[in-house]
């Protein structure tokens, strides 16, 4: 891009034309004043190799606009290696115009299949731009679909996505490949837009991927469901090679759009006046009834003059839930205990007939069921994925193709679908799956929302966990329980909710920016701009923050003998955070860090923070060949900071044959005690003196 004088300019010729530099140009062949025309410069970037060169504004703007203009072209290639590329393909032609296209730019495509490990291996042997995921783009589902072709295909979509991640993460010889997933209406990006749930359950998987692993840069980007096979590899190859900043991108017609987390905002009264009815001569059931949110759930449903009432559950009804049962009778409300598992077809017929023949026709659906089986990718296999997907995959599915002619149906999914949790990758890829399901149904116009919970208090399966470290607070039962009635409002009575997608989750974002150590995912962007807009101004002026120093620029600033001490506070400063310590005085730097209660969740935060720190990528198995704060902090100082710390460690200083007399200390200067002192102490607080 460049902006140029195009006609001749009086003023200039008064100015600097007085120098003979302005008259002293060469090139007088293309013209005979010191500025050039329109044409001249155009015709100049042609013979350079510069394509689709344009000037605006034109040469028939008006006489002041005519006096400059702005040049853009695009630049020839650099002549180089040709890029190599790695595509997982998939069987509907995206691949095949993907590879076509790259080839014909001289680059280098190699196919490999998701399960072909020794193929994934070999191709991995070689130094390639990116590792392209295209088999999602064969799963889709309707309504014919059944739940074992559901089931396998989700073991081959994400069970072969979970093996190349955990092949590319432990990946020897230099940084692994960057990972594209690409899926092909997968996501909904209007109100009123389906989206596909057998191809969703990819990017909640991806979610994580991106958290646990950051060193594969994984990028998602969903094509266009309405292009064709030409069209979506001509606009994937374009964001190949451009692969900016963004990581989560959908492409619609012209339209490049990318994905955010927003606020949302209170709707107007016109949309949100019809609320679900709930009708006492037909029954309700609810999912998961027989436990904690459950029967928050059927409390609800009775304050809300539900008067027929199923309760499923896997296992027969506890005292608590006995008790809440007895509670709902009292009141009025019939209750039907049914023991099944969602996840099964036959036991959800046999639940559909029950609620028939005793409790009259169905109206309304709450799914709570569910199970968690975390673990880090790393250590994750598909039986455990499979675990996990029943009651939220399978149970979801059920539910949808046996269960007609509802007034609503209301998933209870989870804030891990929305941006990951790190140790939850099975956890996110199945609730991705009842968020695009309720787009799906939605678009139908059959009343469905998928709400993703942060944890809840009291109950839940997040009771036991400290989720105040991850900036969440736990949600109220109360608060829940009416953003739940928010959340099944709609337009119009019987119509579709107001949106079939809402996160619930308590927390002020501004943790985020404080997380990601200034780097900020893109998802989270207008969440924390947001929240910085809505802060009061002081009213005294005062000088603005200074960001705050780096790692490497505090080491930098230290005295050569300061800069192993500092780091190695910081690296213990991080673990004892990581760990829930009380002081860092009161962590060992030599006892191993699996002793001090560290799990694989926690080993991939602590890598994290520190990546982040040393703003490079880690190894994922960084606390397994380290497995102490001490061995951490000598690896870090050779890899991380080699020129701060070790090339200043071993620099020839001069070195006194014997300590100085008490007397010889008069002789220096402060600045010259000041480093004696602080070598002193440097040495109390070294390895041998820990």
């Amino acid at each position: 891009m460049l902006l140029e004088g195009a006609t001749p300019q009086r003023f200039g010729d008064l100015t600097v034309g007085l120098i003979d530099g302005w008259w002293c140009y060469r090139d007088t062949q293309r013209r005979d004043y010191a500025l050039m025309p329109r044409p001249s410069w155009l015709a100049l970037f042609g013979e350079l190799g510069f394509a689709d060169a344009i000037a605006f504004p034109g040469e028939d703007a008006g006489p002041v606009m005519r006096q400059q203009a702005v040049y853009v072209a695009e630049a020839p290639a650099a002549p180089g290696e040709p890029a190599r590329w790695i595509v997982v393909p998939d069987a509907r032609g995206v691949a095949d115009a993907l590879e076509k296209g790259l080839r014909a730019r001289g680059d280098v495509v190699e196919r490999v299949d998701a399960g072909d490990e020794a193929a994934l291996g070999a191709a991995l042997a070689r130094p390639c731009r990116a590792l392209v995921h295209l088999a999602a783009l064969d799963a889709a589902v309707d309504d014919s679909t059944s739940p074992e072709t559901l089931m396998a295909g989700q073991q081959a979509l994400v069970g072969g996505a979970l093996a190349i991640v955990q092949r590319l993460a432990a990946h020897e010889g230099g940084a692994p490949p960057p990972l594209w997933f690409v899926t092909r209406g997968a996501q909904a990006t209007a109100p009123g837009e389906s989206a596909d749930p057998a191809q969703a359950t990819l990017c909640g998987f991806a979610h994580v991927v991106a958290i646990e692993h950051p060193e594969l840069a994984c990028r998602r980007i969903d094509l266009d469901p309405h292009a064709d096979g030409e069209a979506s590899a001509g606009a994937l190859a374009g964001e190949l090679l451009a692969a900016g900043s963004e990581d989560q991108i959908a492409l619609r017609g012209a339209s490049r759009l990318v994905r955010r987390l927003v606020r949302g905002a209170a709707r107007p009264a016109s949309e949100t006046a019809a609320e679900a009815r709930i009708d006492p001569a037909r029954s309700y059931l609810v999912t998961g009834g027989l436990r904690g949110l459950g029967l928050r759930v059927a409390r609800w449903l009775a304050n809300r003059g539900a008067r027929r009432i199923a309760l499923l559950g896997r296992h027969a009804p506890d005292e608590r839930a006995r008790g809440v049962i007895a509670e709902l009778e009292a009141g009025g409300a019939a209750v039907l205990v049914l023991q099944g598992d969602v996840a099964c077809a036959a036991d959800v017929d046999a639940a559909l007939a029950r609620i028939a023949a005793q409790s009259g026709p169905l109206a309304g659906i709450v799914h709570c069921a569910g199970v968690l089986d975390d673990g880090v990718i790393a250590g994750q296999a598909w039986p455990r994925f499979a675990t996990v997907m029943g009651p939220k995959v399978l149970g979801t599915w059920n539910l949808h193709r046996q269960a007609r002619d509802l007034d609503f149906l209301v998933f209870f999914a989870s804030g891990a679908s929305l941006a990951g949790s790190a140790g939850q990758a099975n956890h996110a890829a199945a609730n991705a799956f009842e968020d695009a399901l309720a787009w799906y149904r939605q678009a139908r116009g059959q009343p469905t929302v998928s709400i993703d919970w942060g944890p809840w208090a009291e109950i839940g399966a997040a009771v036991d966990r400290d989720v105040r470290s991850a900036g969440l607070a736990p949600i109220s039962p109360a608060d829940g329980l009416a953003a739940l009635e928010f959340a099944m409002r709609g337009a119009r009575p019987g119509g579709p909710f107001a949106t079939a997608q809402v996160g619930v989750l308590d927390t002020d974002w501004s943790h985020l920016s404080e997380a990601e150590g200034g780097r900020l995912a893109p998802l989270f962007a207008e969440l924390v701009a947001g929240v910085r807009a809505e802060r009061p101004a002081s009213k005294d002026p005062v000088a603005p923050v200074a960001p705050a120093e780096s790692l490497r620029d505090r080491i930098r600033a230290a005295m050569p003998n300061r800069r192993l001490a500092l780091l190695r506070d910081h690296v213990r400063e991080q673990t004892v955070k990581v760990l829930g310590l009380a002081r860092a005085e009161s962590l060992d730097i030599h006892e191993p860090l699996r002793q001090l209660g560290l799990d694989s969740l926690m080993a991939v935060e602590l890598r994290n923070r520190l990546g982040k720190s040393v703003e490079r990528m880690l190894p994922a198995t960084l606390t397994f060949d380290h497995p102490t704060v001490a061995a951490l902090v000598d690896h870090l100082a050779s890899v991380a900071f080699a020129e701060e710390i070790v090339a200043a460690e071993t620099a020839e200083v001069p070195v006194a044959a014997a300590a100085p007399a008490a007397g010889g200390l008069d002789d220096l200067s402060s600045d010259e005690l000041a480093e004696r002192l602080a070598s002193r102490l440097d040495r109390l607080s070294g390895p041998e003196n820990p």
